[in-house]
């Protein structure tokens, strides 16, 4: 069962996350985890994989943690107070395919991301810019793009979620 679908179908305008004065509505929280869970599929994040979410909570850990799940993965939440050591080792026991990083260990990321070659992509959910990691924004959009000419190619008449062909291809270019 999908329980933030079926609250997003039942209570679309009530608030799901409250964050100081940010909101999600039950719509909002749905849709922003559909399209990145299609970004990570899109990236090739495989069922059973690991994402490593290493920010303080908030709004994006709460969607990325849900988006990944979506995604058949498996979040790896780290803990802020680790040392260089212990995040890499982390990083490479985990087989970590992915990272979302916080503003707050963005130059962590950076000291230990040469020791972490299985890491096919560091996604920063702030404000923070490197040029070895996009940007949550740069990454959900680049996904929105491809998926958009998936869709169109699923036929007139399809449903653009779980009865497209191509989704029963291989893997869901829209999952819900």
């Amino acid at each position: 069962m999908d329980v933030i679908a079926t609250h997003a179908e039942r209570h679309p305008d009530r608030a799901a996350l409250i964050e100081g004065e940010r909101r999600l509505s039950w719509a909002e929280l749905r849709d922003a985890r559909n399209r990145l869970a299609h970004s990570l599929v899109g990236l090739g994040i495989s069922p059973g994989e690991h994402v490593v979410l290493y920010a303080h909570n908030g709004l994006e850990v709460l969607v990325a943690s849900a988006a990944v799940r979506a995604a058949g993965a498996i979040p790896v939440p780290m803990n802020h107070r680790l040392t260089a050591d212990e995040v890499a080792y982390i990083l490479e026991n985990s087989e970590a395919a992915a990272a979302f990083v916080g503003d707050a260990f963005v130059p962590m990321a950076d000291a230990v991301r040469g020791r972490s070659p299985k890491v096919r992509a560091w996604i920063l959910l702030g404000a923070e810019r490197r040029d070895w990691a996009v940007s949550w924004d740069d990454f959900v959009a680049a996904e929105r793009e491809r998926t958009t000419l998936v869709v169109a190619l699923t036929g007139p008449g399809l449903p653009a979620g779980r009865g497209c062909p191509a989704a029963r291809a291989s893997r869901p270019a829209c999952f819900f």
